[in-house]
């Protein structure tokens, strides 16, 4: 087995990484069909030159073939927690499939000794959920999971069988139009929904993977957001509000230093505050909000 050596990363090495982070998302393609297929070479080389001049890459060379490489974006304070650190996004690394476990294993180990030396002392890296030879290498290096992101098809909803209009009994607002839709989806997703007292994601069905609602904490008062949640009329009265309800406030708790989380209700949505009671919370009366009197509840940290 010949040696490998590592360099640090350069402008030159740019085509070779393109090559090896486009193999990677094939792979990924082939076990993810509902991803997008496409040469995207150009886009992952304007990509991964945007990392270069940070100095922080490593590439791995092997009987003078390229075989692999590890970069990141510039490093970042208070990287989860209150140290420096650096995070390689998934476009940001890749290796030859041979001896694949081996070599992210020894491109971590070159490119973490450069950046420790310059105090970058937390690491992160995002990786395809199938690439298990890079997941397992990266195990053994000490890393754990923190998230993970998923994509999946979403089938259509026949509008005409549950009145659109019937969502917005308690809100005062008119139905949806599909282009107010469309942008309000843009404006989500333009959004860092993952800071601390900010973030939503979609209420999954477990029996088929379908996405019946959203739920999440809005901003309110400093470290006491407002829990959020939405579901389609036909997943009402089936008691998702209260499972959604309780497992984001227990996650606000447990991984947050929120304090308290605030439910505001129309008075007259009687549903919604029986849920607000089943998950702990205490009514406060009612208060202004948005223009409006709801009726105010909390809940705090124990």
């Amino acid at each position: 087995m010949a040696e490998i050596i590592f360099e640090s990363m350069n402008h030159n090495h740019i085509e070779h990484a393109a090559k090896l982070a486009l193999a990677e998302y094939i792979e990924e393609c082939n076990a993810v069909p509902i991803l997008p297929e496409g040469d995207y070479s150009n886009v992952l080389c304007k990509m991964i030159s945007e990392l270069i001049d940070h100095k922080l890459g490593v590439v791995a060379l092997e009987s003078g073939n390229f075989i692999g490489f590890l970069i990141c974006y510039q490093p970042m304070k208070n990287h989860f927690g209150t140290t420096l650190g650096a995070f390689s996004p998934i476009h940001a690394h890749g290796a030859v499939k041979e001896n694949r476990r081996r070599i992210y294993s020894q491109l971590y180990q070159a490119a973490s000794e450069k950046w420790v030396k310059q105090g970058i002392l937390s690491h992160a890296i995002a990786l395809y959920a199938h690439n298990n030879e890079a997941v397992e290498s990266f195990f053994w290096n000490g890393f754990g999971l923190r998230c993970i992101d998923a994509i999946r098809m979403v089938a259509p909803i026949i509008s005409n069988k549950y009145p659109a209009a019937k969502v917005h009994t308690y809100t005062g607002d008119e139905s949806w139009t599909i282009e107010r839709t469309i942008k309000y989806i843009k404006f989500m997703l333009d959004k860092n929904f993952r800071t601390v007292e900010l973030f939503h994601g979609a209420c999954v069905l477990k029996s088929n993977n379908s996405i019946i609602g959203l739920t999440g904490l809005n901003p309110y008062l400093p470290k006491k957001p407002e829990i959020e949640w939405q579901f389609g009329v036909p997943f009402w009265g089936n008691g998702y509000a209260t499972e959604v309800g309780k497992a984001v406030i227990n996650a606000a708790f447990e991984t947050t230093d929120i304090e308290l989380v605030y439910g505001m209700v129309n008075p007259q949505n009687k549903a919604s505050m029986r849920v607000m009671e089943k998950i702990g919370m205490t009514c406060i009366g009612l208060h202004d909000f948005r223009g409006e009197q709801d009726m105010f509840y909390k809940i705090e940290r124990t």
